[in-house]
């Protein structure tokens, strides 16, 4: 469950521009997840033009703050993956109702399900997940709370890749001290791996750009050097207490090492070391998030009526939130199941193997498809 923070943020006697400087440090104080962050929206482009700023004070101090924009009927919140509670819900969707006559509904793209019913009409949609670990006090709490198959693995891998690499280290770079040469080698490692999977590189130039220009104010880099050559690193940001992974890779040379998995661990420890509360892993449901004892926390898709009718016209052809909650928990539970084999039971080593082996499938189809328009690609150049 997602802790709501009832931070306060003194508002007189500041100017328009201390008051707006002023409720971005309450977001990020309140919410505490990059995703809701007005600099982490703002540098990423995810703030149109015409957005709106949503304040409830109680006349010196800040409430409750959001931003939002509208597009035509819909009021859509800008701030994802946050947790408010039922009266802010209510508060706020009775403000834009009536400062927006022909608004119809009203969006929260990402919001924590764990709020009490609502008296309006609405409907909640478990949409997408954040793997998020709590972050104990010291570096040994954490190395005891991981399995012991994670402590011999992470004492093994580091054990043999530095007796076989003597000139192995670790070394955190800072915000604001970033060269642009050490993003752009993580970039290159994780698009090398991406493509030999003959997949799509998943990070574009500009989103390479809004990252260097996050790490200039926030965060920092754990890289693992051998020769002094970058062979693995992990973007990590931070917004309030927490910490935010946002790119992790590493050279495939070094597979054998578990060299992903070990930068990240390492990364870990330097977040726990800075005071870090939660380190969240974002979505992906990767084995190694849940061996470094990331836990899901899911998020919901809350659409708001201004009307029982308009909840009827409007979500009529969609599917019932009963049925879409309960795909969502069943493909949930499936992706899990196939992640790891649990030895505990015949029926679970069998539906392991199954769904590993569909997974597998899926994967080398998609490969093949892959190399082949490749091929096709590469033929018709050659005609030409």
């Amino acid at each position: 469950m997602v802790t709501i923070n009832r931070s306060e943020v003194a508002l007189q006697n500041l100017s328009d521009r201390q008051r707006g400087a002023a409720i971005q440090r309450y977001m990020d104080g309140r919410f505490q997840h990059m995703y809701a962050s007005p600099q982490f929206l703002s540098i990423f482009g995810r703030i149109p033009q015409a957005a709106r700023q949503y304040t409830a004070s109680n006349g010196n101090a800040v409430l409750t703050a959001l931003l939002f924009h509208v597009e035509g009927p819909d009021v859509i919140v800008l701030n994802e993956q946050i947790a408010l509670e039922k009266e802010e819900i209510e508060q706020f969707v009775e403000f834009v109702f009536q400062e927006n006559p022909s608004a119809r509904r009203v969006l929260f793209p990402a919001i924590s399900p764990h709020f009490q019913s609502l008296s309006c009409s609405y409907s909640a949609i478990l949409w997408t997940s954040d793997i998020v670990l709590s972050l104990p006090e010291t570096e040994k709490e954490y190395f005891a709370a991981l399995g012991k198959s994670t402590r011999n693995s992470l004492k093994r891998y580091g054990s043999k890749i530095r007796k076989d690499h003597p000139s192995f280290q670790f070394e955190v770079i800072p915000a604001g001290r970033v060269d642009a040469a050490v993003l752009d080698t993580l970039l290159s490692l994780n698009r090398a791996r991406i493509e030999k999977r003959n997949q799509s590189a998943d990070i574009g130039e500009n989103e390479a750009d809004c990252m260097r220009r996050l790490l200039e104010k926030c965060g920092f880099i754990a890289v693992i050097k051998i020769d002094d050559q970058i062979v693995a690193g992990a973007v990590n940001f931070q917004f309030g207490s927490n910490f935010f992974l946002h790119l992790l890779s590493h050279d495939s040379q070094f597979d054998r090492y578990g060299l992903g998995t070990l930068c990240c661990y390492l990364g870990i420890c330097e977040c726990i070391a800075r005071g870090g509360k939660e380190y969240h892993f974002l979505w992906g449901q990767y084995e190694y998030k849940y061996r470094l004892l990331g836990a899901q926390r899911d998020f919901a898709r809350l659409t708001v009526y201004r009307s029982p009718l308009q909840k009827l016209l409007r979500s009529g052809l969609h599917l019932n939130p009963h049925f879409a909650n309960t795909r969502y928990l069943v493909k949930d539970w499936v992706i899990r199941k196939s992640l790891r084999r649990d030895s505990s039971k015949v029926s679970s080593r069998l539906l392991f193997d199954v769904l590993h082996a569909a997974r597998s499938f899926r994967r080398s189809a998609a490969a093949l498809r892959g190399a082949a328009n490749t091929s096709r690609k590469s033929a018709v150049m050659d005609r030409q």
